[in-house]
């Protein structure tokens, strides 16, 4: 099935096993490979071998660059513009403000979160994403927040245009092929992330490719 949808999508697969994910993923994939259009498609499955060809991916694009002093260590220089969160880009998309953020008064734009619709921001979010991986890889990470198989721990599935993305998930969460055996067909939390710097038309990348002017964090809680 899954084989079906990537040539459908004219989406090679360039890393990692189908077979390891279930259908509730596949459409998932699906659906959102339609939408930011990838040239391919990488499923991690958090081996060394893995983490090792993405740092060295990394450094081939000039993002990374090994240190000597010690083993498995590298420099990251950073966009200053580009920054993971900050609370002005942030919203909580709830059918009520007030299930999201406190309510304040008229006039007053309050400083303890941001809120916007689930409908509107949905249109903002599609028109965003459509088309921002184009001449990149999309890599699916099954990860999990707390040990895997605990009652406690959440799994999520995330999406993303970005190996230096990938090479942190991979050291702030358990991520890869045994997350995704423990999910099973579950249901889990969908997450998408793209750099929002297309390879289309010629582009050339840059070692911290990067869109500060659309930038945007979205929580969606009755969807998880």
């Amino acid at each position: 099935i899954y084989s079906r949808c990537v040539r459908q999508l004219s989406v090679a697969l360039a890393y990692g096993s189908p077979d390891t994910l279930s259908h509730k993923v596949r459409d998932f994939i699906d659906q959102k490979a339609d939408l930011c259009k990838p040239s391919s498609v990488h499923i991690c499955d958090g081996s060394s071998e893995e983490a090792d060809m993405l740092a060295d991916v990394l450094i081939q694009n000039g993002t990374f660059k090994k240190l000597t002093k010690y083993e498995n260590c590298y420099l990251a220089r950073t966009d200053p513009r580009d920054v993971a969160r900050v609370e002005s880009k942030t919203l909580i998309c709830t059918p009520e403000q007030s299930e999201a953020i406190p309510t304040p008064g008229p006039g007053i734009e309050g400083t303890l979160g941001k809120w916007q619709h689930p409908d509107v921001m949905k249109q903002q979010l599609h028109e965003r994403f459509d088309g921002c991986m184009e001449g990149r890889t999309m890599y699916v990470m099954p990860f999990s927040m707390g040990p895997v198989g605990s009652p406690l721990s959440k799994i999520g599935i995330q999406l993303t245009d970005s190996p230096y993305t990938v090479a942190s998930m991979r050291v702030m969460t358990r991520m890869g092929s045994e997350v995704a055996h423990a999910l099973g067909n579950q249901d889990f939390i969908k997450c998408l992330h793209s750099v929002g710097y297309p390879l289309s038309g010629g582009r050339r990348d840059v070692p911290w490719p990067c869109n500060p002017d659309k930038t945007v964090i979205t929580h969606f809680p009755q969807d998880n």
